[in-house]
């Protein structure tokens, strides 16, 4: 199986058809949620080093200011006494990185491979909470998937070893280590310090939705593929259809960038269905220069943890163990939903019928019910429901032939299906000059114990 995170060095940006006002009153409502504070470092954005030798929090957003924490190497000194020491890269590039999760935690995991020690743990949990913050964000039903446009303007990067940071440490946090709790320290601090760090602007998508499908990966990336390309116009490079993501429900996608003239932010969230608004990124992307990069990206092995900057060998095991615990305690946790029963309408074994004189034509097909668990996939047995159902008829051509059915019940006993037999799903009579086509449709009504699936 490919890998599921794909970087694209060219990318297809076609001009949004509609403009962000479209979504101006949930950019409102969002902003005011924004981890984007006012408690960000001066030194972000300086056009210098930016937040290179700061502390940060890896349970917040990825790659973000907001979770930022103050100065723990003194890089200035360490650039003025060996100036080899700090390297920055001024090339510009345009990238596109794609990350599918079948869940949240598969998800975040695959985000946190940058960062030492997080194996299995996925962290940047806020990467989801400040997109989703509802009640059910790590509900094991849902799929989550991440789309980065990322603008390069500079890399700031310190090419030296612990045993060298350790001597440009700065006052304050020589002072905190000796005097203060590990807790103090990590709330000052964060839990690692950043050593390596892309300067630009930043597109930054995710996409989350249920799905019916067995392979949820490919699911989730297909969503987040066909939604990119629908909203921006973006080729992510990938090439999923649209078909591949119908088994998707309760689609959803929040957006926001990052970096670029702030007068020309934008920040949404989008419900993805047939119809959905086009966002231009044009303005935005052409305002990104080096005057106003961020800090949008990490690279390999950047993240420094914080105790290994700590000489102490007994302070160093405390802080070490208070840190790995934090992690711990913050990780992502799927949420099993309770014990629902779906029961889904399901047409098989196709068959067709006409006459020799094709003045009709009927489609036969078996019509079953079948019970899947809350994940709505996995096949469930039940014992001494009652379901109620209907088949009702319907027509386009003829309303007067629409007509709902009478509820049936059906009592099912240790099984994973009702079969109601064989019926025509379509008929369609032929005239001189028209034709009527209907349709026999099976419903599943609500019940107690069991709630109706869509098709």
């Amino acid at each position: 199986m490919k890998s599921v995170t794909r970087t694209s060095q060219t990318l297809l940006l076609l001009a949004g058809l509609t403009t962000f006002s479209f979504y101006s009153c949930k950019k409102n409502d969002l902003s005011q949620t924004s981890p984007q504070s006012s408690t960000m470092p001066r030194s972000a954005g300086d056009g210098k080093n930016d937040l290179l030798g700061y502390g940060y929090d890896v349970t917040g957003e990825y790659a973000n200011s907001s979770a930022s924490r103050f100065k723990v190497i003194n890089v200035e000194q360490l650039q003025l006494d060996q100036p080899t020491r700090i390297e920055w890269d001024q090339s510009k590039r345009q990238v596109g990185n794609l990350v599918a999760g079948e869940n949240a935690k598969s998800f975040l995991e695959k985000k946190s491979l940058k960062v030492k020690g997080s194996a299995g743990i996925g962290v940047f949990k806020a990467t989801i909470t400040t997109s989703f913050s509802s009640s059910d964000a790590f509900s094991s039903t849902y799929v989550y998937s991440g789309f980065d446009l990322i603008i390069q303007q500079k890399r700031v990067k310190m090419n030296a070893s612990i045993a060298l940071l350790k001597q440009y440490l700065t006052p304050n946090f020589v002072a905190d280590i000796q005097n203060e709790t590990p807790q103090y320290i990590v709330k000052t601090y964060g839990t690692h310090v950043l050593g390596d760090i892309t300067l630009g602007a930043k597109l930054q998508v995710l996409y989350r939705s249920q799905t019916s499908s067995s392979d949820k990966m490919k699911a989730s990336e297909a969503g987040i593929d066909v939604s990119v390309g629908k909203v921006f116009s973006i080729n992510t490079g990938f090439s999923h259809t649209e078909q591949e993501t119908q088994s998707n429900s309760s689609q959803s996608l929040h957006y926001q960038t990052i970096g670029g003239d702030p007068s020309k932010k934008l920040i949404g969230q989008i419900p993805i269905g047939q119809t959905v608004p086009k966002v231009s990124i044009t303005d935005w992307q052409a305002s990104s220069t080096v005057a106003n990069a961020e800090m949008i990206d990490f690279n390999t092995e950047s993240l420094v943890p914080l105790y290994d900057l700590v000489s102490d060998p007994v302070k160093q095991a405390a802080l070490k163990a208070y840190i790995d615990q934090y992690l711990k305690d913050r990780q992502v946790v799927l949420v099993e939903l309770p014990n629902k029963i779906y029961a889904k309408i399901s047409y098989e074994n196709p068959g067709m019928s006409t006459s020799d004189d094709y003045s009709w034509t009927s489609y036969f097909y078996d019509y079953y019910i079948r019970f899947y668990k809350a994940d709505k996939v996995t096949p469930v047995t039940v014992n001494n429901l009652t379901v109620n159902y209907r088949i009702n008829t319907s027509s386009s051509d003829d309303p007067r032939l629409n007509q709902t059915g009478a509820t049936k019940t059906y009592q099912v006993t240790n099984s994973n299906y009702i079969s109601l037999g064989r019926d025509v799903y379509q008929n369609t009579d032929r005239y001189d000059s028209y034709s009527i086509t209907t349709f026999k449709k099976l419903e599943v009504l609500p019940g107690n114990g069991y709630e109706p699936m869509p098709e």
